[in-house]
Formats: C-alpha cells, structure tokens, sequence
C-alpha cells in the first residue's frame, strides 16, 4: 500500500488521474503491469484498476448490494446479469468490508462512512489487481478514518493488490502505509519506507509554506518554541512527535538529548507513563491524568 502526500496544488490528484487514463500523460509513458496505458481498451482496463474516488456518487434508487454489484459489469457482458460466480463475488466482498448486513438498505441512506465502505467493496468486485484512491477518508470522522486505512492495509496484503491513495492524514499514512510518496511543486517526487521519510528533513522541506517549514507531525505551524521548562522525551520514534507536541501545549520545552535536561518523560510499551519533575518521579495510567499534572505543575 502507498500513499502520496503533499500540500494542497502539489498534483496527487493530478497523479492518481493520469495513472488512471483519465488524463493524458504530458510526457513519457505508462505502463501497467508491462503493458503501455494507452494501448488498453476500456474494458480491460477496467479489468486492471479500479477507483474509488473523494465524493460517493448519489445513487438514491439502488441497494447497497446493487452498487456493489456494478463492479461485476466488467465481466457481466450486454445486459448485465449476474451469474451464480459473480454473486458469490458480491458477497463475499460485503462481507470483507464488513456492510453485508447493510445490503438490502438504499445507498443514499448509508453514513458517509458506509458508503466509503460500499465503495471499496464495489472496487474490490471488480477483482483488479490494482486499487487507486482519492483521499477516500476525507470527511470521515477519525474513528472512520483509521478503520478504512486498515481495512485497505488489510486488503492490499491478504489479497496482494497494489492499492495507491492520495491523503492529506499524514501521521495516519505513515502508520499504515508500506511506501510513502512525497510530492510538493517544484520539487522531485521522492518515495521511501515511512521510517525513511520520518527520519530525514523531507517533511518540513515538503511542507513549506510562505517560507515556513512545516512538520505534519509537530503541529508546530512554523513557530519555533524556544523558552519552557526543558525535558526529555524517552518514547519510541513514531510517538515522539506527538508527545513532544502533547508537552509543549503546557508550556515545556522538548530537548532532544538527555543531558540537556534533569527532567524527562518515558512511556513504555504497556503505555505505563513517568515523569521526574525536579527528581521526583511521578506515575501516570493514561494521557488526560498526565495532562491534569502538567497543567497543574505549570501554574
């Protein structure tokens, strides 16, 4: 699974609709599993990639399972029919998403969430080895969003599919994804494993914005803090933009090292939370009681 990520006008969109045939190359080639884009006809391609885009269609007189079914007309012929093969498909990839039970309700009655879901299952019926997305979670609510990310990680290893999404989420790609993409206008499109791209200066540099770097990770925004109590933060690499971010709300300062500081904080992997504040060490069970501390400790 890739997901590209960038700043809004850096062509991921672009990208995904151009890999898609949709859009002319203005260069060079494509070519798809060896084969160049522009020599498939619609109906195999069709059977080579399928899309699933930002914005449902509305669909306000067919079933969920109806929509679903429409993945199958590559493979249905004239007029359509569904065999007893291709409903076993239908099925089975309801069931994969998890909206089988919502099979016989009308599309357009479906949260935005569920009819992402339909969705991904409508492609997934069109059994292609190939998956690309839209920012597919762009107005779901957060639980939503983790659930669909995992559900296509799911998707591309358990049925070894290439899936290729366009997302704005950026610390929820680099948890789910196995590749990043990284673009921005004006500079080269760069592609590494998500602990790569963490580990270097990419990001900011990718992010920049009126001459403001910008970490998706720090929630910084370009403000650069340089006073508060400083301490060191002991977590692994993938929390600690999050912790450091988490400090900083109450006025501490993050040091990268930990002779800089004679305070630090360490989570461990059982999420059990210390932090020694002047060399007594204080014992937490979850986040909103160490932010109850932190506040407290700052007035």
């Amino acid at each position: 699974m890739y997901c590209i990520i960038g700043p809004n006008g850096s062509g991921k969109t672009t990208l995904l609709r151009t890999l898609s045939g949709f859009l002319k190359p203005l260069a060079g080639q494509i070519t798809i599993s060896g084969k160049i884009l522009s020599q498939f006809s619609p109906s195999s391609l069709s059977t080579c990639i399928s899309i699933v885009l930002t914005k449902q269609p509305a669909l306000p007189l067919l079933t969920v399972y109806e929509v679903v079914a429409m993945g199958r007309q590559p493979y249905t012929g004239f007029w359509g029919h569904l065999t007893p093969s291709d409903k076993a498909v239908v099925h089975d990839v309801l069931q994969m998403v998890g909206i089988h039970c919502k099979a016989a309700e009308f599309f357009d009655h479906l949260s935005d969430g569920e009819k992402q879901k339909v969705m991904i299952a409508k492609a997934l019926a069109q059994q292609t080895p190939y998956i690309f997305l839209d920012e597919p979670a762009a107005f779901l609510d957060f639980p939503s969003r983790i659930e669909i990310m995992q559900l296509l990680a799911n998707i591309s290893h358990q049925q070894n599919k290439t899936i290729l999404i366009s997302t704005h989420d950026v610390p929820l790609a680099f948890r789910q994804a196995d590749e990043i993409i990284l673009m921005a206008t004006d500079k080269p499109i760069v592609s590494g494993v998500p602990n790569e791209i963490f580990a270097s200066s990419l990001l900011e540099d990718y992010f920049e914005h009126n001459g403001k770097k910008f970490n998706p990770f720090s929630f910084d925004y370009g403000v650069e803090q340089t006073q508060g109590l400083p301490v060191f933060i002991d977590v692994n690499e993938e929390l600690h933009p999050l912790i450091a971010a988490f400090i900083k709300r109450r006025g501490f300062l993050p040091v990268a090292k930990a002779e800089n500081s004679q305070h630090w904080l360490r989570i461990d992997a059982n999420w059990e939370i210390r932090f020694s504040l002047y060399q007594q060490v204080y014992t937490f069970h979850n986040l909103e009681e160490l932010d109850l501390f932190l506040k407290n400790a700052k007035k």
